[in-house]
């Protein structure tokens, strides 16, 4: 009877050890927690890396975009003529629950030449950079109706993650074409920054724009 009762002692210590070494197992194969997922917090970008970064610059670009279609963000248009440098604009500067989220500029940069930079903010760093450029002007290597050329730059802590280019004609109404239409590639001819984000930023904050600046 003792003798009995000893090996079912030993046969519970058994399977107790291994239960343990299963769990030990199942943890290690285990998704990594919500804590090592790229977040909304700002204060986290640097810790993230080049990957997540780009993968939550993308994610909140898209929420961006989504909160403009749904009428969410509030915008502010302010608008300039330098005679100094002939040079005429307009600053769309949007906010969501007072946070500044998104400024664009576009210039009239002389005949049959437009040029825009959008830049998106978390907080005073820009995440996300488009710059566009279009010019009507016939020439002997271009006699079409213009081309219109867009460049995206993903930044992460100020260091560039990513940039991909598209150019198409100049489509009715000024409409900007989908992706499905025209696909972003990942090589193109860059497209210059008119004033940058830092200069816009500042622009936001102040609500105004010296021409002499």
């Amino acid at each position: 009877m003792q003798l009995w009762i000893l090996v079912r002692i030993v046969m519970g210590l058994l399977l107790m050890s291994l239960v343990a070494c299963t769990d030990s197992s199942s943890q290690a194969d285990a998704a990594p927690s919500a804590d090592n997922q790229p977040s909304d917090d700002s204060k986290a970008v640097g810790q993230r890396n080049s990957s997540g970064g780009l993968a939550w610059a993308s994610k909140r670009y898209e929420r961006v975009l989504q909160m403009e279609n749904s009428g969410v963000l509030d915008c502010d248009t302010l608008s300039y003529d330098c005679q100094s440098s002939d040079r005429a604009g307009k600053i769309i500067i949007c906010r969501a629950d007072g946070d500044l989220v998104r400024v664009q500029h576009e210039i009239d940069a002389g005949p049959g030449t437009i040029a825009a930079e959008t830049y998106y903010y978390d907080g005073s760093a820009v995440y996300v950079a488009e710059t566009s450029a279009f010019s009507q002007v016939q020439t002997a290597e271009s006699p079409g109706p213009g081309l219109v050329r867009q460049e995206r730059r993903y930044f992460e802590s100020g260091n560039l993650l990513d940039r991909e280019f598209r150019s198409y004609p100049p489509l009715p109404e000024g409409r900007e074409p989908t992706e499905v239409e025209f696909a972003y590639e990942q090589s193109g001819d860059t497209v210059d920054e008119i004033l940058g984000s830092d200069a816009l930023f500042n622009v936001a904050e102040e609500t105004a724009y010296d021409c002499d600046r």
